[in-house]
């Protein structure tokens, strides 16, 4: 039962049967249990892998461009605004080409840090590839508002960030 249930509706992932009878038919229960806890985990892994940045552990492009539409749609039914900010960082090629690419990973991880701090439940954030951001501003309700918040990332990103015994700014 648990088998069709399972073919008809992968949430049943990780859902036991009740173990119980002959050795046989326990023994094969417990494999039936193991390997559905295994491909719970599996599925979950490789979404996590699809949607994530591996390098600062933010939404990809892909997850956010399904966010955005789904913000999208909601603020149409709700009569509400959002905001899009789309940034990159100023001479992070620079970085990159002096300082190399560990302390410039190191640098885009502690920029996604602070994104993310900023955003919090309230806004959507993914890195778009490279030293690309994105950050969706829900419920904005007019020009000033949204100035606001951009000059609040701007200052945000704008502070120091130590790195291997420097201090890069931005």
């Amino acid at each position: 039962r648990q088998l069709r249930r399972l073919h008809q509706d992968k949430e049943q992932l990780g859902q036991m049967v009740a173990v119980g009878g002959n050795a046989e038919v326990v023994e094969l229960g417990a494999g039936f249990n193991d390997m559905t806890t295994q491909l719970k985990e599996l599925y979950g892994s490789l979404e996590h892998m699809a949607f994530t940045d591996p390098l600062t552990q933010l939404p990809n492009r892909t997850l956010f461009l399904d966010r955005l539409n789904q913000a999208i749609l909601s603020a149409r039914r709700e009569n509400r605004s959002l905001a899009l900010c789309i940034m990159d960082l100023d001479r992070f090629k620079d970085i990159n080409d002096t300082l190399g690419h560990p302390v410039g990973d190191q640098l885009l991880q502690q920029v996604a840090q602070r994104l993310a701090e900023f955003a919090g439940d309230d806004h959507g954030l993914a890195r778009l590839g490279g030293d690309e951001f994105v950050l969706l501003l829900k419920d904005q309700h007019d020009l000033a508002e949204v100035q606001r918040h951009v000059d609040q990332v701007q200052a945000l990103l704008s502070a120091p960030y130590p790195l291997d015994e420097q201090t890069v700014h931005l």
